[in-house]
């Protein structure tokens, strides 16, 4: 009833990016990727450059990056038997930024860094910039992690 409602409210107003902002949040919430892709599409060129959109996108690509078969207490036991194991610290990380779980997520992927500064042409490191935009790109989080990740680049 709510999504309903709040899409009678985009129907009615299509320039008003408050209603888009917060469909898309229940959307992501609920796991449902395409329709959250197509309400933060629809978001106004000035919409697009507030923080919240920088936090939905990166939500958004967490979720779609997420392979949905993976089983995270999986994917940690691959990474307990090898911890060379890369591809798994990675969809953990997706898996664990998806589930809000930050800090976790920013430790695989300081740590694939760590192991292999071009793995994925880049992808950890852009996954890291994606979370810190999550966070509003300030905060205790991303300072710690700032440091940590200039640490593990050089």
């Amino acid at each position: 009833p709510a999504v309903s409602l709040l899409q009678q409210t985009i129907a009615d107003d299509p320039t008003n990016d408050r209603p888009k902002f917060k469909l898309a949040e229940w959307l992501l919430d609920d796991r449902r990727y395409e329709a959250a892709k197509a309400t933060l599409d629809s978001i106004s060129r000035d919409g697009k450059d507030k923080v919240q959109y920088r936090s939905l996108t990166a939500r958004l690509e967490f979720g779609l990056n997420a392979d949905p078969d993976l089983n995270p207490d999986d994917l940690v036991r691959s990474i307990e038997e090898d911890a060379g194991n890369l591809e798994a610290r990675f969809q953990l990380a997706n898996k664990l930024a998806q589930s809000q779980r930050l800090a976790e997520a920013l430790d695989q992927l300081i740590e694939i860094i760590k192991r292999d500064k071009s793995f994925r042409d880049d992808a950890p490191r852009q996954t890291i910039l994606k979370i810190f935009d999550l966070v509003g790109g300030k905060g205790d989080l991303v300072s710690r992690y700032r440091s940590l990740l200039a640490q593990a680049l050089n």
